[in-house]
């Protein structure tokens, strides 16, 4: 898993989100992802919602977590170089 360089992680840019820092011994690098702060009420109103999610400077919002990890799912992925 690489991460992609496009990923935003700019905390005053999503108040309404929380930045979720995960390590798990399957990783060999730690996983960042933002928890959608969402009320009871609009999650009976749309119960798709996604709650774990991406944000990328280039698509805006990704449903998940791990497309912008995996370098073969999204054709914009770029590896971010360290």
């Amino acid at each position: 898993m690489k991460l992609c360089k496009h990923l935003d992680y700019d905390i005053e840019s999503y108040p309404t989100c929380k930045l979720i820092t995960i390590r798990k011994p399957t990783f060999d690098i730690e996983v960042r992802y933002w928890e959608r702060q969402i009320s009871k009420h609009e999650l009976d109103l749309f119960p798709n919602t996604a709650i774990k999610v991406q944000f990328c400077k280039l698509k805006g919002r990704i449903k998940g977590i791990f497309q912008c990890y995996n370098e073969n799912e999204l054709s914009c992925h770029e590896v971010k170089d360290d």
